[in-house]
């Protein structure tokens, strides 16, 4: 994946002994090993990367199996020590984090009545500081105030959301009916834009808004071109 300075990759390559290891690769550049990856045994579990942080110096890795998270680590990108690391027992639907890895959102399993929950938890520390019901985050703003993502049930009434999770103020939203495809979330780096770009109706219409901390959007005109934004 892309680190968040838009001009290096962070990687996980498996090794010959069946084990992986985390990799930074600059652009036109050699790859740079930064450490040996190790994940709980029981259930078994693929690491995968959910943010990678030039400017904090840390990645996120969550290890995940049969289509569930279980694990996660905060690794030192400096010299691949784990600084914090956590075992899920009751499996996480999802893990989403913000840029620097300084926020993560636990998304538990979902409810008949009000839909999944979703926890904020800040890392190192690992303290919970926020809780979410009934919509799937999909991504954090660059500063980490504010999520994006869809809310849950009735499609026909399906939205995009940018929330302020610590009041759970919703400062702008967007309905994705009558067929929500999929949303990409996209962060203003070093400051408090957030671009939402949604799909309906089988990724025949998408539309591209540039979101504010206050609620202030600006939509973007793309045409008939598909689009997949990146970073």
């Amino acid at each position: 994946m892309w680190a968040d300075d838009s001009r290096q990759f962070c990687g996980v390559t498996s090794t010959p002994t069946a084990t992986y290891q985390l990799e930074m690769l600059k652009i036109n550049g050699p790859r740079d090993p930064v450490g040996a990856i190790s994940l709980p045994t029981a259930p078994s579990q693929a690491p995968m990367l959910a943010a990678c942080s030039i400017v904090t110096r840390q990645a996120v890795l969550i290890g995940q199996g049969s289509g569930y998270t279980w694990s996660l680590s905060l690794i030192s990108l400096s010299d691949g020590h784990v600084i914090y690391q956590r075992s899920y027992p009751n499996p996480l639907a999802r893990i989403v984090a913000s840029h620097d890895g300084q926020y993560i959102a636990e998304q538990l399993a979902s409810n008949a009545n009000g839909g999944p929950v979703t926890l904020i938890r800040q890392l190192p520390s690992g303290t919970v500081v926020g809780q979410l019901s009934g919509i799937l985050v999909q991504g954090f703003s660059w500063d980490g105030s504010l999520v994006v993502g869809s809310t849950f049930g009735n499609p026909s009434v399906q939205e995009a959301q940018v929330i302020r999770w610590r009041t759970h103020e919703t400062v702008w939203h967007q309905c994705m009916c009558p067929h929500p495809h999929w949303l990409i979330v996209l962060a203003q780096p070093g400051g408090t834009k957030v671009a939402v770009v949604a799909s309906t109706d089988d990724g025949i219409h998408v539309s591209f808004n540039i979101v504010d901390a206050n609620g202030a959007s600006q939509s973007v005109p793309i045409g008939n071109t598909p689009i997949t934004p990146a970073f």
